[in-house]
């Protein structure tokens, strides 16, 4: 097995661990919604322990990698970004919901969360099933960052956010 491959997928999984941390520190900064930031912080931890089965499957054969734009130092800088944001939030540089709104969506969007689902094969159904998962979740918490951005640009009040999201009105 190529070590740099196997590395990478460490790289990835350890990625998906660094942001869900992050979400959990931006619950612990914003309690009023700290329901939705540890929802988010869950589902990347679900991603990463996709990954570490992808990495397993890998190493067993199982699994092919294709020729990618993702490096093991590629990934490497985007982690050491994501634990630089983890520290200045911890520090209390970071304020304010839209802030950190900001930084899940630049996040979600990130190159490395659209490679992940090129890297990979489709050898196997089984295969096609975690790799549609990893992009459904993946699409999905895009699309709940997104929904929290838009309420906040249209002047809701984040009280009454978080009361909608009690009732479970809203689905974060």
């Amino acid at each position: 097995m190529d070590n740099e491959q196997t590395a990478l997928y460490e790289h990835l999984a350890l990625h998906e661990e660094a942001i869900s941390e992050l979400y959990r520190t931006f619950g612990e900064i914003f309690p009023k919604v700290a329901d939705f930031w540890n929802e988010m912080a869950e589902q990347e931890d679900s991603q990463a322990k996709m990954l570490c089965s992808l990495k397993r499957r890998y190493e067993a054969g199982q699994v092919q990698l294709k020729e990618c734009r993702l490096t093991k130092s590629g990934v490497q800088y985007s982690l050491d970004y994501v634990n630089q944001i983890i520290e200045s939030a911890k520090n209390g540089e970071i304020t304010s919901l839209r802030e950190a709104l900001a930084i899940a969506y630049d996040l979600e969007n990130a190159m490395i969360e659209k490679e992940i689902f090129a890297l990979f094969e489709e050898s196997s159904p089984a295969l096609s099933k975690v790799l549609e998962k990893l992009y459904e979740d993946n699409q999905q918490q895009r699309k709940k960052v997104l929904d929290w951005i838009d309420k906040l640009k249209s002047g809701q009040d984040i009280d009454m956010l978080t009361k909608e999201q009690a009732g479970g009105s809203n689905g974060l």
